[in-house]
Parts: structure tokens; sequence; C-alpha cells
């Protein structure tokens, strides 16, 4: 068993803190005293959103298709978003059969989106019982407490 609890930080808080949002960069900061856990889905949302950011950055909205063919222009991000985990000590959580099965039941109970339902279900799983997000969504699940700055 681990000797400090554990907290859930979904991926608008990393896209967040990337982003230099200071409400994300405080709620990470409050968070000192915490396990740092994500999933794969939350790894590839915050690879993909960092990535989109990066494009939108050098191009227009409407040609966002075309990241797929400068893709090498953007992979980098995949190396700065690990030593983001590794330094930040955070544990990726592996999704398992159970995990799977389990996010189809609480995506129905409560009304979630598929990777909002594996995200939930990787914290009832782990039995983290805190989550770090901005997404209103997490309010509805009853046994998670979501984390507010």
């Amino acid at each position: 068993m681990y000797s400090k609890d554990q907290v859930f930080v979904d991926s608008n808080v990393i896209v967040g803190f990337f982003s230099c949002d200071s409400k994300a960069v405080e709620v990470l900061d409050s968070l000192s005293n915490y396990i740092l856990c994500i999933n794969d889905v939350v790894f590839s949302e915050v690879a993909y959103k960092l990535m989109v950011l990066k494009f939108l950055e050098r191009n227009e909205k409407f040609r966002l298709h075309a990241l797929r063919k400068d893709i090498s222009d953007y992979v980098h991000v995949y190396e700065i978003l690990w030593e983001f985990t590794s330094r930040a000590e955070m544990e990726v959580l592996q999704i398992n059969e159970k995990i799977i099965a389990e996010a189809v039941e609480i995506g129905i109970k409560y009304r979630l989106l598929p990777n909002d339902a594996l995200i939930v279900a990787t914290c009832k799983h782990y039995g983290i019982k805190k989550i770090a997000t901005f997404d209103e969504d997490f309010k509805r699940v009853d046994f998670l407490e979501v984390v507010e700055v």
C-alpha cells in the first residue's frame, strides 16, 4: 500500500500546464503531497493535443488534416511528455480487460464519453478517490472527488 494518497491527473490539467495556464499550474502545485497517476488514455490525449497546439502555432486551423503529413515535425512531443511524467514521478496505470468492462457500465451509469469512462474505471480499479480535472462531467461520479483550487 502507498504511504501517500493517489490522485489521478486528467489530460486537461497537463495540457493546461504546458500551455502555462495559471490554474493548471496551481492545481499541480497543490498536489505535491500526492502520488500523481495517469493512464495510457491520458498520455495519448495529451500527446495528441500538444501536437495539435504546436501545429496550430504554425498553421491555420482549417489545415489540421495536414498534421499527419507533417507528423515528423511534431513527434518530439512524445519525448517531452515522457520526460514530464518522469520528472513529476507520475505513475502510468495500465488498462486491462476488467477496466474496459467496468468502463462500459460506468459510461452508461454516469453518461460519460468513452475516454472519461476509461479514466473513471481506472480510478475505481486502482482505488483512486481523487481526480484533478477541469471537466465538470467527473462531478457526476459519486465515488470520485474532483480536486479544485
